[in-house]
């Protein structure tokens, strides 16, 4: 456990420290507008007959938009989303099994 809380830390200052100390300001048609947003979202994981995922998560966005030129766009995101799923499936042995309250994450880049 403690391993996982060290690497949320981890992706949280990394978020932050790109978002944050982007250069903020114009130079010769370079611009560089960072942006920030939360978000809400459920999750639903089906393998037919075999199990399902489900949950909600809150996420943490930021996003780089560069204009080069007064043509050219290039934008760069990252999400860091956490929450509490629940599984509802079955052991490699066959019987039912269900486990509520799951801590899950997920990391985005694009």
């Amino acid at each position: 456990m403690h391993g996982f809380v060290r690497m949320k830390a981890s992706i949280l200052f990394l978020i932050f420290f790109v978002c944050a100390f982007s250069p903020c300001f114009a130079k010769d048609e370079w611009i560089f507008l960072p942006a920030f947003d939360a978000g809400i979202s459920t999750i639903l994981y089906k393998e037919p007959r075999l199990m399902q995922e489900s949950g909600t998560m809150y996420s943490l966005n930021c996003s780089l938009t560069e204009r080069f030129n007064s043509d050219i766009f290039m934008r760069e995101e990252i999400r860091y989303s956490y929450g509490l799923v629940n599984y509802d499936g079955g052991t490699s042995g066959g019987s039912p099994l269900t486990i509520n309250g799951i801590p899950d994450y997920m990391v985005e880049a694009q």
